[in-house]
Parts: structure tokens; C-alpha cells; sequence
């Protein structure tokens, strides 16, 4: 697979799972999020 294939975005304070300022949303907030695409047809 070459690197063109793979994007990496960060959307920081601008789009929390948990909007709540505590620990736990905290937590939360600290993750990865994997969205798998299929190719277009004929690619």
C-alpha cells in the first residue's frame, strides 16, 4: 500500500466526543477514529 492511500486529520477542541470538561471526558477525547473507503469504480 503506498503512503498516498492513508490521511491523517485532527480536529482537537474543534469536535469532541465528550464536550463535559472532567476526567472521564477527558479520557474520552483521546482517541483515534478509523473511517475505511471504498475505491471508486474503475480505480
Amino acid at each position: 500500500m503506498s503512503a498516498d492511500r492513508i490521511r491523517t486529520m485532527s480536529f482537537g477542541e474543534d469536535r469532541p466526543a465528550d464536550p463535559e470538561l472532567n476526567d472521564a471526558a477527558f479520557s474520552r477525547n483521546r482517541r483515534g477514529e478509523f473511517v475505511l473507503l471504498k475505491p471508486k469504480p474503475g480505480n
